[in-house]
C-alpha cells in the first residue's frame, strides 16, 4: 500500500520548551527496516527517497540537501566515551542516545527510508547535554551550529565529527543573593554583585579549555584563550552587566585591543544576548571589547557580560 508523507506540527519538550515543524510519514504498516552492522537502523531507500524492498513511497527529496542521517561522537576530555543524550535541532528538535563507544545517530523516518530535505542555508544545531542528569552542572556543555553543503553529505549521512565534554572543577565560588561573589580562577576575575543572579544561591565555576590539545567545534574564530562559566546561560540581572579582568596571554602587549567572543545558546526558554541582541544557537561572536593594561585585559565599561557562557579572547 502506498504511504503518503505529510508535514505536521509537533511540540518537543527537551531541555526547555521548543516548538517546531516535523517531517513524518503516515503508515498503516508495522514493517521494520533491518539493522545495519552497527546496530543502527538504516535509512535505506531508492532514488525516489523510498524503500524499494517495502514498497514504501515518499515524496522525493529534490531540492537542497537530502540528508537521511546525522551522526557524530561525544567523548570526555580524557578521550573515553561520554554518556547520556545529545539534542539535534533542524526544523524541529530530537534527542539521540550516546552509545557505549560515544557514538550517536539520528535517522529520519527509519521505518520508511525517507530523507530530510534541507533548504540551502538551513542550520543544524547539535547540543551536548550534561551526562549526569541527577546532578546537572558537572560538565561544560555547549551548542555548535552547522550549515552543511553537498560535499559534507556522504551517501545521505552528515557527520559532525567528535565533540568533547570536559568535567568542571569540583570547587567553585559561592554566590549568595545577599552578598554576591568574588570570582578569581584560571586567570579570569570578576565580581558578581548581590542579587545579580537572582534570589537563589549558586556555585560559580570557571573552566579553562585546553586549546593546546584541541579546538572546540564552535570556535570558528580560533581564539587564544577560552573559558566556560557556570551556571551555564545564567542571566546576570545587573545593568549593564559585569566587567571581566583576564591575565593577558603571551604575545599580548599593553594597549593591544582585544575582542571577547560569546557563545550563543537557548537554555531555559531564553537566548543568550550579545550587545542587546539575541545570539543564534551555536553562534560564536565578538560581543565585548577590552584593552591590555599592565599585563591584564579589562573589558571596556560599555561592554559587559550579561550571561554566563563560553567566553573567548582574541587580539584584534
Amino acid at each position: 500500500m502506498t504511504k503518503k508523507c505529510f508535514n505536521s506540527i509537533i511540540v518537543v519538550l527537551f531541555a526547555g520548551l521548543l516548538a517546531a515543524s516535523a517531517f513524518s510519514c503516515d503508515s498503516d504498516s508495522d514493517e521494520d527496516t533491518d539493522n545495519n552492522e552497527n546496530g543502527k537502523k538504516d535509512a535505506g531507500g531508492d532514488d525516489n527517497g523510498g524503500d524499494a524492498d517495502s514498497g514504501v513511497e515518499c515524496d522525493p527529496c529534490t531540492d537542497g540537501l537530502c540528508i537521511a542521517e546525522i551522526t557524530g561522537r561525544v567523548l570526555f576530555g580524557d578521550d573515553t566515551a561520554a554518556s547520556g543524550l545529545v539534542q539535534i535541532c533542524t526544523t524541529n528538535c530530537f534527542s539521540a542516545q550516546i552509545d557505549g563507544d560515544g557514538y550517536f545517530s539520528l535517522v529520519f523516518d527509519p521505518d520508511l527510508g525517507c530523507e530530510m530535505q534541507f533548504p540551502e542555508g538551513q542550520e543544524i544545531h547539535v547540543t551536548t547535554l550534561d551526562p549526569v542528569t541527577e546532578n546537572p552542572g558537572t560538565h561544560a556543555r555547549f551548542s555548535s551550529s552547522y550549515s552543511p553543503e553537498a560535499a559534507d553529505v556522504d551517501d545521505g549521512v552528515f557527520d559532525v565529527g567528535t565533540l568533547y565534554l570536559y568535567e568542571l572543577p569540583a570547587d567553585g565560588f559561592d554566590y549568595t543573593a545577599a552578598g554576591g561573589a568574588d570570582v578569581s580562577a584560571e586567570g579570569l576575575s570578576f565580581t558578581v554583585p548581590a542579587g545579580a543572579l537572582g534570589d537563589e544561591d549558586a556555585v560559580i565555576k570557571v573552566f579553562s579549555y585546553p586549546l593546546e590539545e584541541r579546538t572546540p567545534a564552535f570556535d570558528n574564530a580560533q581564539v587564544d584563550v577560552l573559558y566556560f562559566i557556570s551556571p551555564y546561560a545564567k542571566s546576570i540581572e545587573e545593568d549593564p552587566g559585569i566587567a571581566l579582568t583576564v591575565e593577558a596571554p603571551d604575545g599580548y602587549n599593553d594597549d593591544d585591543e582585544v575582542d571577547f567572543y560569546i557563545l550563543g545558546d537557548f537554555v531555559n526558554g531564553k537566548y543568550i544576548e550579545c550587545k542587546e541582541e539575541e545570539l543564534g544557537i551555536g553562534e560564536f561572536a565578538p560581543c565585548m571589547t577590552g584593552t591590555v593594561t599592565d599585563g591584564e585585559i579589562v573589558t571596556d565599561s560599555e561592554n559587559t557580560l550579561t550571561a554566563f557562557s563560553w567566553i573567548g579572547i582574541k587580539k584584534k
